[in-house]
């Protein structure tokens, strides 16, 4: 086709520009990939058309659609196949002509608890911990000085190993991660109770919003359950094993037991950078980092502070007042009962660290700053948006660019896309969150908002029913909480200033650094990061030192991981940039093969080889990961999972051998685990074929090398 068009262009044929107005969208981006040269008439022609066809396309809205919430109690609830019946044509048309135009629709499914929630002891350990526990704790002696799981360097117990597990039931449960949810099966009445419950649930609510009466629902509602009452009786009557109640194995007697008797003396949580698995901590060891880390005297007890955490004089029920009287006083915010609490300080396991290091996390699932926290990271996620925009002006008019801020490694692929790279290098913050200086981040956010504010940007409004809906607007919406710039200045310097948590009963407030685990904690540091990297780029402009700014238009930074390109002498001008209390260090000394995020890239003579980097294959441990066909989740979501690796995979590797390992590697873990081979290739082909452009780089038409490969794997 190229080569024809090629004729039909130089000889002036007319076929030439009817043909290029038959290609769909993917088949002109794949001329533009296989053109030899990225320039020259033909090209420029062709691009154009693209990206003529890819801005209407653009401006296309998402169909809006409502959503309907079931529970998944069981396993029989994937042979029940609720898509089915939902978005059956025939059962949409019985609902409410305004929920018709808002089909089909999405569901989501409740899910039971995870067996991190059943076994994770940390949280009501610290809850009841107080200076009189940690007496006892730190003066009675531990028994790890004669376990076979003591690391050493820390004289402590700290393994991640199940086999500390003696119980063979838990340890067998517990080796499919902290996520895993156990299978249960219930009596076919508790089901359809249950689905019954969440359908009216859905009519109740979805009635108050749009303003329909519970009777249009009627129809709808009589079909659904209909169908569910008699897929349930046929497989009742035919396989009425799948109904007979089973008991939870942490329920068992034996493993109770057991239970009880290592959570008195340990602390389980999960591992920092592998959530999935397991780790186990002696108590008396867990206690002495926190209270080193707050600034407790080992002998005394007393807890005199740091420059991070100083102890405050008042109880908790004195700042969560505090907190939330100001909260509605200065942004009328209501903060709900069930947020009337502080966060708690904890901490997790690095066990990828030679020795092993703590990540302290100040979180909570509620607390009193938190419903203004989730309302400032919709504004800063927006902030940040026109931010973005504001730099790529500035970058269309100048060729520099001024924002480094990128949000995944296939941004990344994107920017480096066509460039002549000849040197890497990665960088990284030691320890960003707690070592921000706090008046920094206060002057840089509001150098931020000062700049993307403007009388037509004049407020940012987030939905009070949904906070995920924001936007900037010239004035103020009712149901929404809107702020002007200083407004949102004033929000976030109370977050930063007003972040307190709790330890042994005693409240402590954060002088230094902002809260790992806070929502609204990611986006503040990324925004104080990019206005500093911003500054820098508009300052060597100004000096006209137009030659180091081009150099560092390619640098590309994700939240504390920063990729330089063709400049190996960034090292010297880290201190000019970033705050002084900011120390980065480089990883590794070999300019031309980095890994960066999920991708290891080598630097070839022609190009660049591009693959896939997983930072847990470096861990001394094996680390937990992907689903189990027989939790009790849909068995969809690991076939859906599976698919979207293809897809990464497939867009990260460079080389198809590359491609064809990871697929198959991951193929055989899930075969074993009992996911059903022809179904994952079927995944694969589906994959293959609904995204050609990603992987027509491979220069490969027939695939079904590769089919009988994964077949035979």
């Amino acid at each position: 086709y190229v080569e024809q068009m090629k004729s039909d262009f130089t000889s002036f044929n007319n076929t030439f520009f009817k043909t290029l107005k038959s290609f769909i969208k993917p088949e002109l981006k794949m001329f533009l990939t296989l053109s030899e040269s990225r320039s020259g008439i033909l090209f420029n022609i062709i691009k154009s058309f693209y990206e003529t066809f890819h801005s209407k396309s653009g401006t296309q809205k998402t169909r809006n659609r409502e959503s309907i919430v079931l529970p998944f109690n069981c396993k029989f609830i994937d042979k029940l196949n609720l898509k089915s019946i939902i978005m059956d044509t025939s059962v949409e048309k019985l609902l409410p002509k305004t929920l018709q135009l808002l089909t089909p629709l999405k569901i989501f499914y409740k899910y039971e608890d995870p067996l991190s929630l059943s076994l994770f002891n940390y949280g009501s350990f610290l809850k009841r911990l107080d200076i009189n526990s940690i007496k006892s704790i730190m003066e009675s002696p531990c028994n790890c000085e004669s376990s076979p799981f003591k690391y050493e360097p820390l004289g402590h117990v700290v393994t991640g190993n199940l086999d500390f597990i003696s119980n063979h039931s838990l340890r067998n449960i517990m080796s499919y991660g902290c996520k895993y949810r156990i299978p249960i099966n219930i009596p076919s009445s508790e089901i359809i109770n249950s689905l019954t419950h969440y359908i009216s649930e859905f009519i109740k609510k979805k009635g108050r919003k749009h303003n329909i009466g519970a009777s249009n629902f009627y129809d709808w509602r009589c079909r659904v359950l209909d169908i569910i009452q008699k897929r349930t009786a046929f497989y009742e009557s035919r396989f009425p094993f799948m109904f007979k109640e089973t008991v939870n194995i942490l329920e068992n007697k034996d493993v109770k037991k057991y239970l009880k008797v290592i959570k008195k003396m340990y602390i389980i949580c999960s591992v920092d950078k592998a959530s999935n698995n397991f780790s186990f901590i002696c108590k008396k060891f867990y206690v002495s980092i926190l209270m080193k880390e707050l600034g407790f005297d080992y002998e005394t007890l007393q807890c005199v502070g740091n420059d991070t955490y100083k102890p405050c004089t008042e109880d908790i029920d004195h700042y969560v007042r505090l907190l939330s009287d100001s909260i509605q006083d200065k942004f009328h915010i209501n903060v709900d009962s069930s947020d009337m609490c502080l966060a708690k300080i904890f901490w997790n396991p690095k066990l990828h660290k030679v020795p092993y290091k703590a990540r302290f996390i100040a979180g909570a699932k509620q607390c009193a700053t938190k419903p203004l926290n989730v309302i400032v990271n919709s504004c800063l996620k927006v902030l940040r948006e026109n931010f973005k925009k504001y730099c790529l002006a500035i970058y269309n008019n100048s060729g520099i660019n001024t924002f480094w801020s990128i949000e995944s490694s296939t941004q990344f692929l994107d920017n480096i896309r066509d460039k002549p790279i000849y040197n890497l290098q990665v960088y990284d913050f030691t320890t960003l969150y707690t070592n921000l200086d706090l008046k920094e981040v206060e002057n840089m956010m509001s150098e931020v908002i000062d700049l993307i504010f403007s009388e037509r940007n004049k407020f940012i409004c987030v939905s009070k029913r949904d906070p995920k809906n924001c936007f900037f607007s010239k004035k103020t919406y009712d149901n929404h909480v809107c702020f002007d710039a200083e407004q949102l200045k004033e929000a976030v310097n109370f977050i930063i200033y007003n972040t307190y948590v709790i330890f042994a009963g005693i409240v402590f407030m954060q002088m230094r650094g902002i809260p790992m685990g806070g929502n609204s904690s990611s986006p503040i540091a990324d925004l104080t990061i990019g206005k500093k990297e911003y500054n820098y780029m508009i300052n060597l402009m100004k000096q006209k030192k137009f030659g180091l700014a081009k150099l560092l238009s390619s640098c590309c930074r994700y939240v504390d991981d920063l990729m330089t390109i063709n400049y190996i002498f960034f090292h010297n001008i880290i201190e000019e940039i970033y705050p002084e209390t900011l120390k980065m260090e480089r990883s590794g000394n070999d300019n031309k093969n980095v890994n960066y995020l999920d991708l290891n890239i080598s630097i070839k003579e022609n190009s660049l080889d591009i693959t896939i980097y997983n930072k847990t294959d470096d861990f001394n441990f094996d680390v937990v990961s992907l689903t189990f066909p027989h939790s009790n989740i849909p068995e969809e979501v690991g076939y859906n999972v599976f698919y979207s690796q293809v897809l990464r995979y497939g867009t990260i590797c460079s080389k198809y051998t590359e491609f064809q390992f990871y697929v198959t590697k991951i193929l055989k873990v899930l075969t074993r685990r009992g996911y059903d081979r022809g179904k994952l290739i079927k995944h694969v082909k589906r994959c293959l074929n609904k995204y050609p452009i990603v992987f027509m780089k491979y220069g490969i038409l027939d695939y079904s090398t590769l089919f009988n490969d994964l077949l035979m794997c």
